[in-house]
């Protein structure tokens, strides 16, 4: 008789189960493949996610410090600007604040006002009347049927704003040196 074990069995179905079994591996270490790269992507997503989480309890905790500054004092000696630093689990935040009074709004301001602001940025006094006189101009609408002189100004320099633009969505850049504005941009909407 033949060797135990092999009865009934052709010499081709011998190496079937090995074969069959080589194949489950394969499709259980191609799964695992696949759900490691799926847990790594997923650690990665949850920590920027918990970066930006904390970044902006910091933020928060920055804000909540700065108000409760400002609180302990009276408004009279309440400091206009200020800085401090704090530490919050592992990060280091510094803060600073500037009271909201020392901005200049640009539609309501004197032309005093807006000289000044001209001669601290670095212009000279002559040239700092010049720019506030255009700011004025430029903010002041022209009375109906009057020629718009502002608008004149700035074609003849060469600076018109593109057609769709109000004067109003059209932003200039300006630099102490230059009596002039150094480029525009036109807002579209």
């Amino acid at each position: 008789m033949g060797a135990p074990g092999n009865s009934g069995r052709s010499p081709a179905d011998r190496g079937f189960v090995i074969v069959a079994v080589l194949w489950i591996l394969l499709a259980l270490s191609s799964l695992a493949v696949i759900f490691s790269a799926y847990l790594a992507a997923s650690a990665r997503a949850l920590a920027a996610s918990d970066v930006s989480l904390q970044t902006e309890a910091l933020v928060s905790a920055g804000l909540e410090l700065t108000a409760y500054q400002l609180t302990l004092t009276d408004e009279k000696t309440r400091p206009q600007h200020g800085a401090f630093q704090f530490g919050l689990d592992d990060a280091s935040v510094g803060v600073s604040f500037t009271s909201e009074a020392g901005r200049v709004d640009l539609n309501y301001a004197s032309k005093e006002m807006l000289a000044g602001l001209f001669v601290v940025l670095g212009a000279q006094k002559d040239a700092a009347s010049e720019y506030a006189d255009r700011i004025v101009g430029w903010r002041t609408r022209p009375t109906p049927g009057s020629e718009n002189v502002e608008a004149a100004r700035y074609n003849a320099l060469g600076y018109s704003p593109s057609r769709g633009c109000s004067p109003m969505s059209t932003s200039w850049r300006w630099s102490p040196a230059s009596p002039r504005p150094l480029s525009t941009a036109c807002c579209r909407s």
